[in-house]
């Protein structure tokens, strides 16, 4: 995998080398002003913006948010946001969606004055967090054979008693370049073992030697990466090498195929940032978006794989949709190298 690694380093090297030419001549040009054009970073999965663009859903002042397919970019939040004011404009706002639509509104102020015509340049630290889990008793930890105490919690281990988490995501700009990093500190309890007598039929049943059977790392003090990648965006289409997070799926407890129950993988991805219409009689159908990427997969059965996803979403043509004009389709695909 020492490939992604160094396609990462070129990225973010390029991006660097973007921030500083860009910081001393400024950015000016159309391309650089080109929404389509600016690299923007993913917002976390677990943001509250998501549940907030489906509260504007469902209200109706956004048709063309597509659940399926997440993380979305904060330049494709921003556009979601510009939709529900023109609904604004031609309706109103209900008194819950407005609030919901000024808070947006304020933590996407910058990709906001992008999309208005503001040069796509800037670094800031995204977030600082610290986080205590207390568990008493003894936890589930070993989620591929029994189940998980701790579920959607990106991989992190954890134990009984006080589990630690501190950390730190940085996230930068420039033109088409963008740049992502988010590490922790991540300490957790000590898990007991699982009786020995478990360890030969667990591996009989996954066909596998004893040492594939082995538990979940617990009772350790690390630093690790979550995500971290750079980025290249061009006409709505963005190219990011590094570790990220997917979730594939309009589920809240558990998608199709990926959430981030496990660690970032290490990917190259080509995400669709906004969704799009096809040409002639497909624009009848409805708005589709795609991803696709190439990436290990670590765990209990480690594979280098692709993986291709395409969600559609039928038109929506009244005011009231019916339930299929309420259903997004998806596609995914799934092949081992």
């Amino acid at each position: 995998m020492r490939v992604f690694r160094h396609i990462a380093l070129c990225l973010t090297l390029a991006a660097v080398a973007s921030l500083l030419v860009a910081q001393k001549n400024g950015v000016d040009s159309e391309v650089a002003r080109d929404p389509g054009d600016m690299a923007s970073t993913y917002v976390p999965l677990e943001s509250w913006a998501y549940p907030a663009i489906e509260r504007l859903a469902a209200f109706g002042y956004v048709e063309t948010a597509i659940a399926g397919e997440r993380p979305w970019t904060r330049m494709e939040f921003a556009r979601l946001i510009e939709e529900a004011g023109d609904s604004d404009s031609n309706q109103g706002l209900d008194p819950e969606a407005a609030r919901i639509y000024a808070s947006l509104k304020q933590e996407f102020s910058e990709e906001l004055a992008r999309r208005d015509g503001a040069a796509n340049l800037g670094a800031t630290v995204e977030s600082m967090y610290v986080r205590n889990t207390g568990i008493a008793g003894t936890p589930i930890t070993d989620g591929y054979h029994f189940g998980q105490t701790l579920v959607n919690n990106y991989g992190r281990p954890y134990g009984p008693g006080e589990n630690n988490y501190s950390g730190v995501a940085l996230r930068a700009v420039a033109g088409s370049f963008a740049v992502y990093v988010r590490g922790e500190s991540q300490r957790a309890g000590l898990e007991p073992s699982a009786p020995l007598s478990s360890q030969p039929l667990i591996a009989a049943a996954d066909n596998y030697t004893n040492g594939a059977a082995a538990e979940p790392e617990s009772g350790m003090e690390r630093l690790r990466l979550l995500d971290a990648y750079a980025s290249y965006t061009f006409k709505n289409n963005q190219l990011s090498v590094g570790q990220q997070s997917l979730w594939w799926g309009p589920g809240k407890g558990g998608p199709v195929l990926f959430s981030n129950n496990a660690e970032p993988v290490l990917m190259i991805r080509l995400d669709r940032t906004s969704p799009i219409e096809l040409p002639s009689i497909g624009k009848w159908l409805g708005k589709i978006r795609f991803q696709l990427f190439w990436g290990r997969l670590e765990g209990q059965h480690r594979r280098v794989a692709n993986h291709y996803q395409c969600c559609w979403k039928p038109r929506r043509r009244a005011r009231r949709p019916t339930v299929l004009q309420r259903t997004e389709i998806q596609f995914q695909v799934y092949q081992e190298l």
